[in-house]
């Protein structure tokens, strides 16, 4: 997964904040990382502008050298995230309702 490899993030809330989450450092922080939070929240969370990302050595690039996002089947998404009672589904619209209480931020 994405969030794996991601160490620092800045991102954009949706009050227009401008927050650093996550280190430039493997391991900067004992308990969670905030980072990883935002890193698989679809944009619900805030919008990430720019990424540091952890280097893999490179007799691992075969193993990577295929990886790429899957396309993202968007209404199928919004359906589920407003219908579904799954608890990622419910997870997900609380933690928008908390920090996007306005709706500002797009869902990707």
């Amino acid at each position: 997964p994405l969030k794996k490899y991601l160490l620092k993030a800045e991102i954009v809330t949706p009050e227009g904040e401008i927050i650093t989450p996550g280190s430039e450092c493997f391991k900067s922080v004992s308990g969670y990382d905030i980072v990883k939070i935002f890193a698989n929240s679809w944009g619900l969370l805030g919008l990430i502008v720019s990424a540091t990302f952890r280097l893999v050595p490179d007799e691992l690039a075969p193993d990577f050298a295929g990886m790429k996002m899957k396309p993202i089947e968007r209404e199928r998404f919004l359906r589920a995230l407003v219908d579904s009672e799954a608890p990622e589904a419910d997870y997900s619209r609380r933690i928008r309702s908390k920090f996007d209480p306005n709706g500002i931020l797009p869902i990707v």
